[in-house]
């Protein structure tokens, strides 16, 4: 009876030390996790732990108090350090060192989330960092990679190295076809080669990619610093640090780090430094068009998010149309938005459209993805206006997850704006819109 009792107690202090910030933390466990156990590629497992995830967050929207107990941040932080161990499946090169490096970025970052906020905490901190790089540079081949999207990158910023258009070269990506893969130009945003040139220079584009992700790290510290308990940043760069999706990220250099570091930023100086904030904004998205699904919420409930937006996005132009021009517009066009939306269905997506195909053989229509947006959309309604920037960011979440649900491909990349969002959630969570702003009717639940 006595080992009852403790065991109801110890349930009870777990259930009391627990908080949206628990819900968000164990969908960012789940999501990177299901992601990586097939590297983004559909699986019953992976599909059903990205499902999984998807539900926390939804869970998260019911209001009620954020914060969490330490423990529980050391727990979420421990299981997504440890996901990292997956990557020794998927690259072959030192998976000894591979393995070495995942744990000890575990260790570190699990200490400095148990850490009170100090010089102890941000030295795991810094191990923490130096073990993820260490672990993304374990099986590095300096300088090339067997992904269509690193040669397209690598190629257009050396077109701009050179005082050439980036939008220019033809490159091969591959697609889900008879051939196997189709030709065309760069697909993604000006603000990508141009950032990606400084890389470039010292030979792999892919050193920006790091450099996005400490980035988007350290976005995420100054914006939990601004909330009502900034006692709890060094937790959220911990968590963030062992969250499993970064890795990948580097290594196959795809340019969802560009977005997410932008949006991330944005969001980090849109109180003091907000002229900054739409400039992070607008390169954000200038990456590619999905971006907007990550703002559509603040465009949506915020007067000054609208604002933020609508400036951003004219901003965005300036860089654009003389690209545009230079290229001729109807290629530049199809190259970055055009290019997206006739990319052909993949089978092997990590969403339900490729479940319902391999079960029933059927492929849905292309305008399918548009029903779990509305439907997502809709559920944010009825939840209710938020009050926090955590608010704004896990309705972001929310919408880019179920975005891809149904749509002809989402992989690996697609999922990590999520990750960083929930992430963001986590930051924000402490954080009150302004009072000038229109979001501040009530919203369900006290967001404390």
């Amino acid at each position: 009876m006595d080992l009852l009792a403790r065991v109801d107690r110890a349930s009870s202090r777990i259930r009391a030390s627990a908080g949206r910030l628990t819900l968000c933390g164990l969908a960012v466990a789940s999501l990177g996790l299901g992601v990586l156990w097939t590297f983004g590629q559909l699986s019953h497992l992976a599909l059903l732990l990205v499902l999984v995830a998807s539900a926390l967050a939804i869970l998260a929207l019911r209001g009620g108090r954020w914060r969490q107990g330490r423990g529980w941040w050391v727990a979420i932080t421990v299981i997504c350090g440890l996901t990292n161990l997956l990557y020794a499946h998927h690259y072959h090169l030192n998976p000894e060192l591979q393995v070495a490096f995942a744990l000890l970025l575990t260790a570190a970052a699990a200490g400095a989330a148990w850490s009170p906020p100090g010089r102890r905490a941000y030295a795991l901190l810094g191990v923490a960092g130096v073990s993820l790089i260490g672990l993304t540079a374990s099986d590095w081949p300096w300088g090339s990679a067997g992904v269509d999207v690193f040669a397209a990158l690598q190629g257009a910023a050396q077109s701009v190295l050179h005082g050439q258009n980036p939008y220019g070269p033809v490159y091969r990506y591959f697609v889900e076809s008879n051939s196997g893969f189709v030709f065309g130009h760069f697909a993604y945003g000006p603000s990508v080669p141009l950032l990606a040139s400084l890389g470039r220079l010292v030979g792999d584009v892919r050193v920006m990619s790091v450099v996005c992700v400490m980035a988007i790290v350290a976005g995420l510290w100054r914006l939990a610093r601004q909330g009502d308990d900034p006692s709890q940043a060094h937790r959220i760069a911990a968590l963030a640090l062992a969250s499993p999706l970064m890795v990948g990220m580097i290594h196959e250099a795809w340019v969802d780090v560009y977005m997410m570091a932008g949006i991330v930023w944005w969001l980090a100086l849109r109180r003091d430094h907000r002229r900054w904030s739409m400039v992070a904004l607008a390169i954000g998205l200038m990456v590619k068009p999905t971006s907007l699904v990550l703002v559509a919420p603040a465009f949506l409930w915020s007067r000054r998010g609208r604002a933020e937006v609508a400036v951003a996005v004219l901003g965005s132009l300036v860089v654009i149309v003389p690209f545009a021009l230079w290229t001729g517009v109807g290629t530049f066009v199809y190259s970055v938005f055009g290019y997206q939306l006739a990319l052909p269905f993949r089978s092997d997506s990590l969403n339900l459209a490729a479940e319902i195909f391999r079960v029933a053989n059927l492929r849905l229509p292309t305008a399918f993805p548009f029903l779990p947006l509305v439907v997502g959309a809709a559920l944010i309604a009825w939840r209710g206006r938020p009050r926090t920037e955590g608010d704004l960011a896990l309705q972001a979440a929310i919408l880019n997850i179920v975005a891809f649900m149904l749509a002809k491909q989402a992989f690996f990349n697609y999922y990590f704006a999520s990750e960083v969002m929930l992430l963001a959630a986590m930051a924000g969570a402490g954080l009150a819109l302004p009072e000038d702003d229109v979001a501040l009717p009530a919203v369900p639940g006290t967001p404390r």
